[in-house]
């Protein structure tokens, strides 16, 4: 019996030493099983990506905690940033692991979905607890979801580095955005078009902070105009 070849190129980045391991790899198995509640069809990153069925893909990323949507400047541009994003008609709307909550950027996801139609793809660490926060945290919004499994030991920003490699996309949507957003915004490729709304959040000393990027200049970084003054 011959054994699994391993990918070369980015995508060999992007398995473990050893996850190949037996006829289809425990962790493989394990991948492809889905999830026990049926929303998240759970895949390897390394043998199941194919950039090419996924059509125009956009990435969609920003604060992840205290955004207030009941706030009249925040809710207005949601709004603005949903149009935006389907302004770029994407088939796919790909973010890198966040949980579904009421103050993060993931809040609009399902609006964006509504208004687009996307396939909603996620990139996830391959760890246990992260696996079991994603199933918690989506289990309400009511949609199904394709989750590309990573090594286990990445970090949030590298995460999302290979996320933009495995998926050759050209477009990413921030609304706002922290550290994690500007790391990935340093290491990526001229080619990729990073689209900043000027989005806002609580601070943890009660204060608004903004993105870290609003203050950037550079020539794949557009600051959205909009008409929140």
């Amino acid at each position: 019996e011959l054994a699994p070849q391993r990918p070369s190129g980015v995508l060999a980045l992007l398995i473990p030493e050893g996850a190949m391991e037996g006829p289809m790899g425990a962790s493989m198995t394990r991948a492809n099983s889905g999830s026990p509640l049926g929303f998240v069809d759970y895949q390897s990153i390394g043998t199941d990506f194919d950039p090419g069925k996924y059509g125009t893909v956009v990435h969609f990323k920003g604060f992840g905690r205290r955004m207030n949507f009941a706030d009249e400047a925040t809710a207005a541009l949601a709004s603005e940033v949903v149009e935006l994003v389907a302004k770029l008609e994407p088939n796919t709307l790909v973010w890198d692991g966040d949980s579904y909550s009421e103050d993060s950027f993931t809040y609009l996801i399902p609006q964006l979905h509504r208004k687009t139609n996307a396939q909603l793809v996620m990139f996830l660490r391959d760890r246990l607890k992260d696996r079991q926060r994603v199933e918690r945290s989506w289990a309400d919004a009511n949609l199904s979801l394709t989750c590309f499994l990573c090594p286990p030991d990445l970090g949030f920003d590298c995460l999302g580095e290979m996320a933009l490699k495995a998926t050759q996309s050209k477009g990413v949507v921030c609304f706002g955005g922290g550290p994690v957003v500007v790391a990935e915004f340093d290491v990526a490729p001229q080619d990729i078009t990073f689209y900043l709304v000027h989005a806002c959040r609580l601070s943890e000393d009660g204060g608004v902070e903004v993105s870290p990027l609003q203050a950037r200049c550079a020539p794949n970084l557009q600051h959205v105009p909009t008409r929140v003054s």
